[in-house]
C-alpha cells in the first residue's frame, strides 16, 4: 500500500500539472519504488517515462546563449535561432508555406490587366464597415514592411528579415544601421530619422509613425543611460574611442529591444483590438503568444525557435482596398510627379524601374536630410510636432476603405499586374489549396467564393474551374465578412483566418519577444517600460501612451484620438455611448497646449506672480488634482 505521503503527492500532481508541490517527494517517492522493483516490463515502462519526463523539463536545443552576438537582434535579423543562424535573415530566400498540385501553365492563365479590371478595379470608394481608420492600415504598412522587401533583380529574395523588428526604422544591414546612429556613446538616433525608403513613396502617416518610433528610441536611450542600471555606462561617455563605442552598441541595441517590443505590444492590443472588433467594445483582452505552453505530456509547445515569411503571405499582405480617399489622392498626385500626366492603364513596369532608381538614388542621400509629405526640418533636424500630430490626427479622421472585389484603386493598377506576374514567377498554390493547408474547406463553385454575381460570373469566365482560381485574386476577390463578435478588420474570409496563424508565427518565434524577454536583456526598467496596461483608457492600448509620450502637447488624455486611434473618432463616439463610457473622454479633435513661453528676467517672474496668481497657470495643476483626489498639497 502506498504511504499517505505518497498519495498526498500524487493528488498534488493532478490537480496542479505544471506547478507540483516538491515538498511532497512525490518524485523521490517514485524513484524510490522503482528501485525496488524487479527487472521486467512494468520496471522499464516506469524508467522510460521518468527520463522521458526528466527529459522534456528543458528545452533542446537551448533558447539562447549568455553572448553579445545573441544577447541583441543583429542588424540582418540573423542569430535569431542560434542553431539555424540563417532562418529570417535579411537577404535569404521567401519560404513556401504550401505544396501547390494544381497544373497551371502561364500561357493558359487570363491576362492579368483584364484580371484587374474585371474584378479588382475600384468602382467608388466604400468606408471600412468597421469604421477602422487609415491610421490603422497606416501602422498595418510598418508591419508588412517589415516583413517583406522583394529584392528587384531576384524576386525569390527577401531583403528585409523575417521578424517584427522594425526594420523599416532600423534597416537590414549594420551599414544602413550606422548612418541612423549618433555613434557618440550615448545609443540615440539621429533626430527623426529612418531607414526604410519605401515609405516615402506611400501615404505619409507610415512615415510619421516611423518618426515617433525613431523618437521612442532616443526617450529609450536617454532613460537607460540616466538609470545606468548595472554601473556600467558613463555619464558623460568615455572619451576613449573603444570604450564609446562599446557603451554606444550596448544602449542602442538595448533601446532598440525595448522599442521593438513596444511595436509588438501594439500588435496585439490596438492593431489586434482592431482586427478582432474588441475596440469597438473596449474590450482589454488579448492573446499572449509569447508565454511558455506546455502540453499534457510535459513538452514544450515551441517558442523563440525562428521564422520565416513565405510568398504566400506577400501575397496575402497587399491591402490597396482599405486605402482611404485622401490617401488614394495623395498617391495620385505622387503618381503624377513621378510618371508624368501617363494614365494608370499606361504606366508599365519599365516604367516602375525607372522611378524606382530615381528613388534609390534620392534615399541614399544623408537620412538626416529626408523628408515627406512637404515637411521641414529644423536646425536641430527634428520635424515639427505640429506637422506630426498632423498627419496622425488626419490618419484618425478619415476612414479607411473597405476590403471588397472591385475595391483596389485605379493608380494601383500596374502594380497590382506586376504582383499578379510575381506570384506566377513564384509558383505560387491556388486559393483552394492555400484553404485546404489552413484546415478550411475548399470551394466548390465561384458563387460559393463570392455570391455576387458582379463578380463570380467573370471570374468562373476566366478561370472555368474554381480549383483553378489563382491565389492572389482569389484572396482579393473573396467575399468579406461582416462586422460582428470577433470580427472588426472584415476582410475575405480566408485573409481573416490566416493573418491569425502568421501572427502568432511572427512573435511566437521570435526569440526577443519570448525566451529572452527577460529584465536581464531587457532591463528592469525597459522590461516594465513595455508592459502592457489593461487598465488604461485605451482598454490597454499601445499606441496611446506612444503618442503621449512623443507628442505631449498634441495628445490630450482623455482624447479617443489618443486611446482608439485606429478607429474613426465618430464611430468610436457612438461606441462609448452605447457602452455609458462616452462621458469619459472627448471626441473632438485635440487643441496643442499653449507654446511654453520661459521666462528667465527676475522683473518678469515678479510681475507675473506679483498678480495673486492671476498671471500664472499652472501646467501641471490639472494632473496634480487627479493624483491627489482634489485634495493634498503643492508647493511651487
Amino acid at each position: 500500500m502506498p504511504s499517505f505521503d505518497a498519495v498526498s503527492g500524487m493528488v498534488d500532481a493532478g490537480l496542479n500539472q505544471g506547478s507540483i508541490d516538491d515538498r511532497k517527494m512525490l518524485l523521490e517517492t517514485a524513484l524510490s519504488t522503482m528501485s525496488s522493483l524487479p527487472k521486467g516490463s512494468v520496471a522499464d515502462t516506469l524508467n522510460r517515462k521518468t527520463i522521458t519526463l526528466l527529459y522534456r523539463d528543458l528545452p533542446h536545443p537551448p533558447a539562447t546563449f549568455i553572448s553579445n552576438k545573441y544577447r541583441w537582434r543583429q542588424p540582418d535579423g540573423s542569430h535569431n535561432n542560434p542553431a539555424y543562424p540563417e532562418l529570417g535573415k535579411a537577404g535569404t530566400p521567401y519560404a513556401r508555406s504550401v505544396q501547390g498540385t494544381t497544373p497551371m501553365p502561364i500561357a493558359e492563365l487570363p491576362d492579368a490587366g483584364l484580371i484587374f479590371d474585371s474584378l479588382l478595379k475600384r468602382e467608388h470608394f466604400v468606408p471600412h464597415p468597421s469604421g477602422n481608420s487609415a491610421m490603422m492600415f497606416g501602422f498595418a504598412t510598418l508591419v508588412i514592411h517589415s516583413c517583406f522587401r522583394t529584392n528587384h533583380e531576384d524576386w525569390t529574395v527577401n531583403d528585409t528579415s523575417s521578424y517584427v523588428d522594425l526594420s523599416p526604422l532600423y534597416g537590414n544591414s549594420l551599414e544602413t544601421q550606422l548612418k541612423l546612429r549618433r555613434q557618440d556613446g550615448t545609443g540615440k538616433m539621429w533626430n527623426d530619422v529612418f531607414a526604410e525608403d519605401r515609405l516615402l513613396f506611400l501615404p505619409p502617416i507610415s512615415c510619421a509613425l516611423l518618426v515617433l518610433f525613431c523618437r521612442n528610441h532616443n526617450y529609450i536611450a536617454e532613460k537607460l543611460l540616466q538609470i545606468n542600471e548595472k554601473n556600467r555606462f558613463s555619464n558623460p561617455p568615455p572619451t576613449d574611442q573603444k570604450a564609446m563605442m562599446d557603451q554606444d552598441d550596448e544602449i542602442f541595441n538595448v533601446a532598440r529591444l525595448v522599442n521593438c517590443a513596444h511595436f509588438a505590444g501594439i500588435v496585439f492590443t490596438d492593431y489586434l483590438a482592431a482586427i478582432l472588433g474588441l475596440s469597438r467594445d473596449a474590450n482589454p483582452w488579448s492573446m499572449d503568444p509569447f508565454s511558455e505552453i506546455r502540453n499534457a505530456d510535459h513538452t514544450i509547445v515551441e517558442r523563440g525557435t525562428g521564422n520565416a515569411n513565405s510568398v504566400e503571405f506577400n501575397l496575402l499582405y497587399r491591402w490597396h482596398a482599405t486605402l482611404s480617399e485622401p490617401d488614394v489622392s495623395w498617391l495620385e498626385r505622387t503618381f503624377t510627379s513621378s510618371f508624368g500626366n501617363k494614365p494608370a492603364e499606361q504606366i508599365t513596369i519599365n516604367d516602375f524601374k525607372k522611378v524606382t532608381e530615381r528613388l534609390k538614388a534620392m534615399s541614399n542621400k544623408d537620412v538626416r536630410h529626408w523628408t515627406f509629405a512637404g515637411l521641414e526640418r529644423d536646425a536641430d533636424g527634428k520635424f515639427k510636432d505640429d506637422d506630426l500630430s498632423k498627419i496622425c490626427m488626419d490618419a484618425t479622421l478619415h476612414p479607411a476603405g473597405a476590403f471588397k472585389a472591385r475595391g483596389t484603386p485605379h493608380v494601383m493598377r500596374t502594380v497590382e499586374i506586376m504582383t499578379i506576374a510575381m506570384a506566377r514567377r513564384w509558383g505560387v498554390c491556388t486559393l483552394n489549396e492555400f484553404r485546404k493547408s489552413l484546415g478550411l474547406r475548399p470551394y466548390t463553385t465561384f458563387q460559393e467564393w463570392n455570391p455576387n454575381p458582379e463578380i463570380w460570373v467573370p471570374a468562373q469566365a476566366l478561370y472555368e474551374q474554381v480549383d483553378r482560381l489563382e491565389l492572389y485574386p482569389g484572396l482579393q476577390a473573396e467575399d468579406t465578412k461582416p462586422p460582428g463578435p470577433g470580427a472588426g478588420l472584415c476582410p475575405g474570409y480566408t485573409v481573416s483566418r490566416a493573418i491569425l496563424a502568421d501572427a502568432i508565427a511572427l512573435t511566437r518565434g521570435d526569440r526577443f519577444y519570448t525566451t529572452d524577454f527577460s529584465p536581464s536583456v531587457y532591463t528592469s526598467w525597459g522590461y516594465m517600460d513595455c508592459q502592457r496596461n489593461p487598465a488604461n483608457p485605451g482598454a490597454g492600448s499601445m499606441l496611446g501612451p506612444l503618442l503621449l509620450r512623443t507628442l505631449p502637447e498634441h495628445y490630450p488624455s482623455n482624447s479617443v484620438y489618443t486611446w482608439f486611434s485606429m478607429l474613426t473618432p465618430d464611430v468610436m463616439q457612438t461606441n462609448l455611448t452605447r457602452l455609458g463610457k462616452a462621458k469619459h473622454y472627448t471626441f473632438e479633435r485635440p487643441v496643442p497646449l499653449s507654446v511654453v513661453k520661459p521666462i528667465d528676467a527676475a522683473p518678469s517672474v515678479l510681475d507675473i506672480t506679483g498678480r495673486g496668481g492671476r498671471g500664472y497657470r499652472s501646467t501641471y495643476g490639472i494632473k496634480a488634482r487627479e493624483i491627489f483626489d482634489n485634495g493634498g498639497c503643492v508647493h511651487v
